[in-house]
């Protein structure tokens, strides 16, 4: 395992790509290392001998001059990211292959400010990328080392199957009421049990990845309000305004202006 700190990631490139259906190439090859954070859905890779599939909460690691050889299995949303390592760091017993992080809410967090800012690569924003690479790299470090026994910290299946199934439709209608019923829950059971687990309601969790959506939208397309809104999940640019407003403290218009 590598030492947790004596290693230094700094970023090169990082693109965050949204609902990939395939990769042009089966494989590749990069002169600088290369990692796959998986959002969404689901891939196969082989890296050496290190092979097998990822999801949400898996990471993918390839060292330069490697073939890296990928597939979609279900439509993909990842953070790629091509990054160098200090030469005079030992890169000997860096991970390679597919690492886990088991602290999927930590994890989205973090996925949630690199999608916020993957739009722009200038050398200030990557620096502080670099050191949310380096926090995932040793969030998965001390989970491996000082745990008897690793396991996802979100242990109720229910909650982890609802976690799945909200990441996919969130932008779509979606009734807490009717969700909760399918799982054999009232929604005040659901919700309970949703906000021990994850530490926010079920309803804040969609509107979190809504908005989130929505702030990407704002500064990468030229879209209207409402057209955005329906990619979204709402009805209109009117709600999602008051929405956006009302969490954000500010209004599209303005994040638009302000942040592009």
């Amino acid at each position: 395992m590598f030492d947790l700190n004596n290693f230094n990631v700094n970023i090169n490139q990082h693109i965050f790509w949204d609902k990939k259906e395939h990769f042009l190439l089966d494989e590749d090859i990069d002169s600088n290392w290369v990692l796959y954070a998986i959002e969404d859905g689901e891939c196969s890779y082989e890296v050496e001998s290190h092979k097998g599939k990822c999801k949400f909460g898996d990471i993918v690691i390839c060292p330069p001059g490697i073939i890296f050889k990928r597939e979609v299995i279900t439509t993909l949303t990842f953070h790629f990211i091509n990054f160098s390592i200090n030469s005079g760091d030992d890169t000997s017993s860096f991970p390679v292959g597919k690492i886990s992080v088991s602290d999927l809410k930590r994890l989205n967090n973090m996925y949630y400010y690199l999608k916020l800012y993957s739009h722009n690569n200038n050398i200030e924003l990557n620096q502080w990328k670099s050191s949310l690479i380096s926090d995932i790299m040793k969030l998965h470090y001390i989970e491996t080392q000082y745990s008897s026994s690793p396991k996802n910290f979100v242990q109720d299946e229910i909650i982890n199957y609802s976690l799945k199934y909200l990441n996919k439709y969130a932008y779509e209608s979606i009734k807490i009421k009717d969700f909760s019923a399918s799982l054999g829950l009232s929604s005040v059971q659901f919700t309970r049990r949703f906000h021990k687990c994850i530490g926010t309601t079920p309803i804040e969790y969609i509107t979190s990845l809504r908005l989130r959506r929505a702030q990407v939208l704002l500064l990468r397309t030229e879209d209207t309000l409402d057209c955005i809104a329906s990619k979204c999940g709402y009805d209109n640019g009117f709600y999602l305004s008051r929405v956006f407003a009302k969490n954000l403290d500010i209004s599209p218009s303005d994040y638009r202006k302000k942040y592009r």
